[in-house]
């Protein structure tokens, strides 16, 4: 991982695109937001820049990122973070990668709790996110789950606005 301490929007602003991958999703955040990246990261795409995300990379763009303890994901908070809020990047959606259709009652549960949807994308899947529309790339579909139903994600979600401020 790149130190990510004391950057500043010069470090980032002229990169075509920035990748966040993998790995421990509260080890991640807690590294982005302890040295204030995030608040770089919002800048960068305010100013019209692309990010994109892998697995926990892709996770911290959520509202809470405790989804990444549901299912196959499992997580482990090492860090003892204390607060869970992702970036939330996607209008109070929680992200939940590594998908699969066993993980439907944890993430029935999880909004139950937390009452704020989840976007559940599988290995084969992503969502593109351009002028405040979803597309679903990939071989899979992806889906959202609310408090009593799971739908397919459709092109559009009606309450999605891209929240980079």
């Amino acid at each position: 991982m790149i130190n990510l301490k004391n950057r500043k929007y010069e470090d980032i602003k002229d990169y075509d695109a920035i990748y966040i991958g993998g790995g421990n999703t509260y080890y991640l955040l807690n590294e982005i937001k302890s040295s204030h990246f995030d608040k770089l990261l919002k800048k960068y795409l305010k100013n019209g820049g692309l990010i994109y995300g892998g697995s926990a990379g892709t996770i911290i763009f959520g509202m809470n990122i405790q989804t990444a303890s549901i299912g196959n994901c499992s997580d482990t908070n090492h860090v003892k973070l204390k607060k869970f809020n992702g970036l939330n990047l996607v209008n109070n959606y929680s992200i939940h990668c590594h998908y699969r259709k066993s993980d439907d009652c944890e993430l029935f549960k999880y909004v139950k709790k937390h009452h704020n949807k989840v976007i559940a994308l599988t290995k084969e899947t992503g969502i593109l996110i351009k002028d405040k529309k979803i597309s679903v790339i990939g071989s899979k579909k992806a889906f959202v789950f609310g408090k009593k139903k799971k739908i397919i994600l459709e092109t559009q979600l009606k309450d999605f606005v891209f929240n980079y401020s």
